[in-house]
């Protein structure tokens, strides 16, 4: 198996993570998903796992979302040496250092033109410019929820990146950081909530008192 850097469109690189995950037939036990970013101490886990033959036999992958620079350059052998039955897969291109790049194949998706939900839109901006309190927080959960019983994450995501370009351009400095929080928490979930049964309702709440309580 071949390591991937994947670059452009999110939905486009989750297409294809899911689909090399049913090509190759890869089981759960040998899927390393690292949401956080991964640091020495998590490359120290991944070569202990490397020096042993994958479960079953099978082929495993290890899905690197962001990385420090000494855990990028802790990385470099082990891309070099990677077994047949094991592969990289490199979400964000942005933070690569240029020699992880030349070890990869790097795929280009092409950014798609999003239609973002505009009732959605407006009310997620009328409660970020509202009181940011616990009450004000479950009422409109219950609000959003009550529309969209099986609200997508993503189009969630989609949203507050326009609220944020918004916010950008009218200065809005005193909301941009937590709209910021929010969508790199509903990023760091995404992934999570599209491959398990999670309550999404539940996993929202806790993410807006969250950052709220910041």
């Amino acid at each position: 198996m071949a390591s991937y850097v994947l670059a452009g469109d999110l939905e486009s690189k989750n297409e294809f993570l899911a689909k090399l995950i049913k090509e190759e037939n890869i089981k759960s036990y040998n899927l390393f998903d690292y949401q956080e970013t991964l640091k020495i101490p998590q490359v120290r886990e991944i070569k202990k796992l490397l020096s042993t033959k994958a479960f079953s036999g099978a082929k495993r992958l290890f899905v690197i979302r962001d990385a420090t620079l000494e855990a990028q350059n802790a990385l470099l052998k082990t891309l070099e040496e990677l077994h047949e039955d094991t592969s990289f897969i490199f979400l964000n291109e942005a933070i690569l250092i240029p020699t992880i790049l030349s070890r990869t194949q790097i795929l280009n998706f092409k950014r798609r033109k999003v239609d973002v939900d505009a009732n959605l839109s407006s009310m997620l901006e009328n409660f970020l410019k509202g009181n940011m309190d616990l009450s004000s927080t479950f009422l409109f959960s219950e609000e959003l929820f009550t529309q969209s019983p099986d609200l997508n994450f993503a189009n969630l995501i989609f949203c507050l990146r326009e609220i944020l370009f918004k916010q950008i351009q009218e200065d809005s400095f005193e909301k941009i950081g937590l709209t910021l929080r929010l969508l790199k928490s509903l990023y760091r979930y995404l992934s999570f909530v599209e491959n398990n049964n999670l309550n999404k309702k539940l996993l929202f709440e806790r993410i807006i008192i969250e950052e709220i309580s910041l």
